[in-house]
C-alpha cells in the first residue's frame, strides 16, 4: 500500500521558500504603501483647488482654499500667518471677500489633518490661502506644494495664474 503526501523536509521546504520570498517582497511593498499615501494626499490638493475654481466660476463668487490648523472644529478659521499645511484646509465661498472664514460663507470641502505626509511645503512659506474668482486665481504668480516623504519621490502640486492645476513627481525627499 502506497501513501501520498508531503513529508516533513518538503513541508519545511515550502515554508523556507515562503518565507524567503516574503522577506524580499515587504520592504517594496512598504514604499509602494508610502508613495500611494504621498499620492493620495498630493490628489486631495489637486482635486480642492479644481473644486475651488470650478464653483468660483459657477456661482461668479469669489472661492478660498486655506490653510486651518484644526479643519474639524465646530467652528473652523483660516490660518492667518505661519502656515502648517499638513494641519489640513478648507475650501469656501467667501460671501464677504475677507479671505478668511467667517458665519456668513459657505463651507464646500474641508479635509482634516494629513498624517500620512512628512511635510507640505509651499513655494512661498507665507502662503495661507489661495483666492479663485472667475477664471483667475487672483495671484501674481503661479503657487505649488511640495509633499514629501523621506527617502519617496516628491509630488508636487502646481496652480499656474490662469488657474490651471497640474501634478508632477519630483526627484526624492531628503
Amino acid at each position: 500500500m502506497r501513501q501520498t503526501g508531503f513529508t516533513l523536509i518538503e513541508a519545511m521546504l515550502v515554508v523556507a521558500l515562503i518565507s524567503i520570498i516574503l522577506g524580499i517582497a515587504t520592504p517594496s511593498f512598504r514604499g509602494m504603501i508610502q508613495d500611494s499615501r504621498l499620492a493620495s494626499a498630493s490628489e486631495e490638493m489637486l482635486t480642492s483647488m479644481l473644486l475651488a475654481r470650478t464653483e468660483a466660476i459657477k456661482r461668479n463668487a469669489r472661492v478660498v482654499l486655506c490653510n486651518s490648523s484644526d479643519p474639524a472644529a465646530a467652528s473652523p478659521s483660516c490660518v492667518s500667518n505661519s502656515p502648517n499645511w499638513k494641519t489640513g484646509w478648507l475650501v469656501f465661498v467667501d460671501n464677504d471677500n475677507n479671505d478668511t472664514y467667517s458665519s456668513g460663507d459657505e463651507i464646500l470641502r474641508i479635509i482634516n489633518a494629513l498624517e500620512s505626509v512628512d511635510s507640505i511645503t509651499p513655494s512661498e512659506t507665507t502662503t495661507t490661502n489661495i483666492r479663485f474668482r472667475s477664471l483667475l486665481n487672483q495671484a501674481s504668480k503661479d503657487v505649488s506644494f511640495t509633499f514629501c516623504n523621506e527617502g519617496r519621490s516628491r509630488r508636487v502640486v502646481t496652480l499656474d495664474k490662469t488657474s490651471r492645476v497640474n501634478r508632477s513627481v519630483g526627484s526624492v525627499c531628503s
